[in-house]
């Protein structure tokens, strides 16, 4: 339990969330991030954490609500990716849309791609860090050595989660461009269709990653392998974004 060093134990938390930003800000195209915009979204993120905090509090029975099955399997799926990632990746969402909704239209307009990626990331890494020090302070025995750990874990799978969401998000305000194909032609003549399909497949696919690194903690499975996969994956999408322009 915290006593006298709190601010020690703050720092295990932030800094190397900070750490893996910083290498994503430098990886990016020069002047396409505004890194103090950056940390108003990890602020919001970790504020993001009281949305889930809510959620309990009016649904007390939320995580303890079971699905009558036979399946074990499905049981603890059901937990890992419902209960759990889809709440929290719902809730990161909310914060993310919330500092956008605070900004002029035509400021969000001048965000490159990669930067809404970015801007995403920074939300689920300000979530991380809160969630770390929640942990913390439950943790009666070795602190410290939770937070190393979770820093090296969970704050880089939620990293990853920020990263999946932002560049669907990203990618619906990127230039579109055609394949030949009807589908293509029609989601650029329909906007709205657009970035709402995006924005699916963006909260579709950090709730699956979630949940997934969630079961194989769950189960005792190493996820290490998870990470370094969900990291090369998010890398090529970063580097896609990269190179793209706003609509």
């Amino acid at each position: 339990m915290f006593e006298s060093n709190n601010i020690y134990y703050f720092l295990i938390a932030l800094i190397p969330a900070l750490v893996y930003s910083f290498m994503i800000y430098l990886s990016s195209r020069y002047k396409s991030i505004s890194l103090k915009r950056g940390i108003s979204y990890l602020i919001l993120g970790g504020l993001s954490v009281t949305f889930v905090n809510i959620v309990h509090f009016i649904f007390p029975m939320w995580l303890s609500w079971n699905i009558s099955s036979q399946s074990a399997l499905f049981a603890v799926l059901f937990k890992v990716i419902i209960q759990v990632a889809l709440l929290e990746e719902m809730c990161k969402y909310l914060s993310f849309r919330s500092i956008k909704s605070l900004r002029h239209r035509m400021d969000l307009k001048r965000d490159k791609p990669v930067a809404t990626m970015f801007y995403a990331c920074m939300v689920s890494v300000g979530f991380a860090v809160i969630e770390n020090i929640y942990y913390a302070v439950e943790c009666d025995h070795n602190p410290a050595g939770l937070l190393v750990i979770r820093s090296s874990t969970a704050v880089i799978a939620h990293m990853i989660c920020g990263l999946f969401m932002g560049y669907f998000i990203g990618l619906s305000y990127a230039k579109p461009t055609l394949n030949g194909s009807a589908f293509s032609l029609f989601l650029k003549k329909n906007k709205k269709l657009r970035r709402y399909l995006y924005l699916a497949l963006g909260l579709t696919s950090a709730v699956l990653y979630h949940g997934l690194y969630d079961f194989l903690c769950t189960s005792g499975t190493s996820a290490f392998n998870l990470l370094g996969v969900g990291l090369a994956i998010s890398y090529y999408m970063h580097k896609k974004l990269n190179s793209m322009e706003p609509h």
